[in-house]
């Protein structure tokens, strides 16, 4: 049977198993991981560390929040090896989980477009398409480059359903790349949200995270000891 209990190791630069939800911590154990079994959305995690930072009441009674150890999380939905080929497998499978279907795109809103030819303007309505960025990090590794890594997990994306937009993209595709393994995740707009699974429109699953602090870039790039710093501020 599958042990679903997840399981701690100690052992020194130990390979990772491609495709499974990884966090490090910093133990007194050296390089300890944790790697679970059954896949699980760590966004669902970071929702209630800024909740727990954005709750009024911590200031005020002087509760220290329970992330105060904490200076940045990214939330990586999957890992697999720095190779571009691991890469489009496992951005695909992202794809398929958190990102919406043809059908999903039936709630979209219709637009009408103009398509001009010589002497002619055809009026056409259509659904709107969701849009998309693609955001990489890359430390101490040379095998994979920024531009290979993001043609191929944009060539992923459905034409007909997605429109990159740099700006202000409804989804971010997450990918950072450290020596010989890469994490990647799909975060709605708003820094954290379930996708397709779970959470409003605007990221957040449901907690009560005000719109000022969603729109933080500290918020939208998970770093919390900058939110902590804005919200103790705010209720002093």
């Amino acid at each position: 049977g599958t042990n679903d209990t997840p399981t701690n190791t100690t052992t020194k630069n130990e390979t990772e198993v491609p495709n499974t939800t990884t966090a490090t911590t910093n133990t007194t154990t050296t390089n300890a991981t944790v790697v679970a079994k059954d896949r699980f959305n760590p966004l669902a995690i970071m929702q209630r560390i800024i909740a727990n930072i954005c709750q009024p009441h911590a200031a005020k009674n002087n509760d220290a929040p329970s992330s105060r150890f904490v200076t940045r999380m990214i939330p990586l939905q999957t890992t697999c090896f720095a190779k571009i080929s691991d890469i489009e497998l496992s951005a695909k499978e992202l794809i398929d989980t958190y990102l919406t279907t043809t059908s999903d795109n039936d709630n979209q809103p219709v637009i009408e477009t103009e398509t001009k030819a010589v002497g002619l303007v055809e009026k056409e309505k259509v659904r709107k398409k969701r849009t998309f960025a693609i955001q990489f990090h890359k430390r101490i590794c040379s095998s994979v480059s920024r531009t290979d890594a993001i043609t191929a997990v944009a060539a992923l994306m459905d034409p007909e359903l997605y429109d990159v937009d740099l700006k202000h993209p409804e989804y971010t595709i997450i990918i950072e790349v450290c020596r010989t393994l890469v994490g990647m995740s799909i975060v709605p707009t708003g820094g954290c949200g379930d996708g397709k699974d779970g959470g409003d429109d605007n990221g957040g699953g449901g907690y009560d995270i005000s719109p000022e602090i969603r729109k933080l870039p500290s918020f939208e790039k998970f770093n919390v000891l900058e939110l902590r710093q804005f919200v103790e501020n705010d209720q002093t």
